[in-house]
């Protein structure tokens, strides 16, 4: 018979006993890594679904990076529209000779932000940004005035800022670029490609300007031909500038600091900046004159017309009268030089003003003036001084 181990009653409850809490230690000991896997696990479940709602969040508001590589908006469809700042309004007044119909605004044009005149044309920006012109150029047969200046481009959404030559316009549009329309003949409606945004704009007769965001001035037309005299030439070492003008067939600028420098014809000094002329806040060109606004509010003027012969080119265009007040806006036309006074008068010298047609009311603000060939057009307040009346 073989050998069994015999154990009694006693000693195999201890036994079970301590098997028992070796199971349950070692239990506990599988139990530990198991749960901590387990919260782990739910910890980064719930961190991905976060993530997963915040994707699906910033997918309907797209960021900078997948904005900058959206596709193109289709062919046909129209840019957005940028929002113009808050500027001052006025309504328009034209007086002069009332040559294809240059001073008679449309009856439903409304409150402006700003004007400017042409050879026998008008342009203006309205409240809401939207350019209109009138006047010669409706019809754009390339004969005589008629070089479509006055038919506004169907792709151009709004402008900031206007200039008008003999025959054509330029604006600045809505995005900060240049478009130009009306007699390219000189080819002075050819924007550079180079150009980029601008700050500032004018037209001579034959010829465009424009000063970039870094402050550099960009012309072009009359660069060759009959009507080239260094316009379009822009003289080295100029400081930055702030602002640009065009006279017939000459360029002022104003430099960063008020300084004024002046280039293209000079027949009649037109381009000779008196030395002491001083800071300046605004500058505008004739034929063959060109004024400036100092910034006391006094007026000068320098080229041809500083005798008042009556004979071409001498019609005191350049003689500033002694009893003119301080003065906000002044321009240059073909012969004449007018002023906006502080005090709400319109004072105008030169070719025999007394014949244009009429002066703006003395009740009314004038605070942009902008002359042509034969007219000014200037922006009045909309309220006439202590009336609660429209002027229109």
């Amino acid at each position: 018979m073989s050998r069994r181990w015999v154990i009694d009653d006693e000693v195999a409850a201890r036994l079970s006993r301590s098997t028992e809490k070796s199971n349950a230690s070692s239990f506990r000991r599988m139990l530990w890594p198991t749960s901590a896997f387990v919260i782990v696990a739910i910890v980064v479940l719930l961190w991905n679904r976060n993530a997963s709602d915040s994707t699906a969040l910033d997918s309907k508001q797209p960021t900078l990076e997948s904005r900058a590589t959206a596709p193109p908006p289709p062919r046909g469809a129209r840019p957005p529209v940028a929002e113009l700042p808050p500027a001052r309004t006025g309504i328009v007044v034209c007086w002069g000779d009332n040559v294809s119909a240059a001073c008679t605004p449309p009856p439903d044009l409304g409150l402006v932000r700003s004007v400017s005149a042409g050879g026998s044309h008008s342009a203006a920006i309205r409240a809401d940004g939207r350019v209109v012109c009138w006047g010669a150029g409706q019809t754009n047969t390339q004969l005589g005035s008629d070089w479509g200046q006055s038919i506004v481009p169907a792709d151009l959404l709004g402008a900031r800022a206007i200039a008008s030559g003999g025959y054509h316009n330029l604006v600045i549009a809505l995005d900060g670029s240049v478009a130009c329309w009306g007699r390219d003949k000189e080819g002075q409606c050819k924007v550079p490609d180079t150009l980029g945004s601008a700050t500032s704009i004018a037209a001579g007769w034959f010829h465009s300007i424009a000063v970039t965001t870094r402050g550099e001035i960009v012309a072009w037309g009359s660069t060759s031909g009959r009507y080239n005299f260094g316009q379009s030439t822009i003289p080295d070492g100029l400081p930055p500038t702030s602002m640009v003008a065009g006279g017939y067939y000459h360029t002022i600028a104003v430099s960063l600091d008020g300084a004024v420098s002046c280039w293209g014809n000079n027949w009649f000094g037109q381009c000779i900046v008196p030395e002491n002329l001083g800071a300046v806040t605004a500058v505008a060109g004739g034929y063959y004159h060109s004024v400036a606004l100092k910034r006391d509010g006094s007026v000068a003027c320098w080229g041809a017309g500083t005798t008042s012969l009556g004979t071409d080119p001498n019609f005191g265009q350049s003689i500033v009268p002694s009893a003119l007040g301080p003065v906000c806006a002044i321009t240059a036309g073909g012969w004449i030089t007018a002023a906006a006074q502080s005090s709400g008068a319109v004072t105008l010298w030169g070719q025999d003003c007394t014949k244009w047609n009429r002066e703006p009311s003395g009740d009314a603000i004038t605070w942009m003036l902008s002359a042509g060939e034969f007219h000014v057009i200037g922006l009045q307040t909309e309220l006439v001084r202590g009336s609660s009346s429209k002027l229109h």
